[in-house]
């Protein structure tokens, strides 16, 4: 620019115009994390009260197939339906379904609907840390 040249006038409004969705979308994400509860730490002392409370009486924790249902020793990456010494429902049977941490959740929450025809009557455990409680003692299990 040279001397007695005037600087061009700045719209600031068109900056704000412009920013008003980045803005908008800021608040949004500021909002919806303060409204999620912290995460929490899967705890597997929790979970083996509720084995006890919820599980116990018709799975064993080792590998005792004597009762409703069959032993729970190392189900944790076993798939389903193979015990020889348990008698599965055909459904089960057939999933084939690898117990990993999703699966079981799946299973552990809806029984009756993960798994279609499946022989386990258990309403299932409806709150999601409680199931990943319940998991988490699984996984304890070898």
């Amino acid at each position: 620019m040279t001397s007695g040249q005037k600087m061009p006038k700045c719209d600031r409004s068109v900056g704000y115009k412009a920013a008003r969705p980045l803005i908008a979308a800021a608040s949004l994400a500021v909002a919806l994390a303060a409204s999620v509860p912290p995460a929490r730490a899967q705890s597997a002392a929790a979970g083996a009260a509720e084995f006890r409370r919820s599980c116990a009486a018709c799975h064993a924790t080792g590998d005792d197939n004597s009762l409703a249902g069959p032993g729970l020793s190392g189900v944790v990456g076993r798939v389903s339906g193979t015990i020889k010494s348990y008698r599965y429902s055909p459904a089960l049977r057939g999933a084939r379904l690898t117990w990993d941490r999703m699966k079981l959740d799946l299973y552990i929450a809806e029984p009756q609907k993960a798994v279609p025809g499946t022989r386990m009557e258990f309403a299932g455990i409806k709150d999601p840390a409680t199931r990943a409680d319940v998991i988490a003692f699984l996984a304890t299990l070898r």
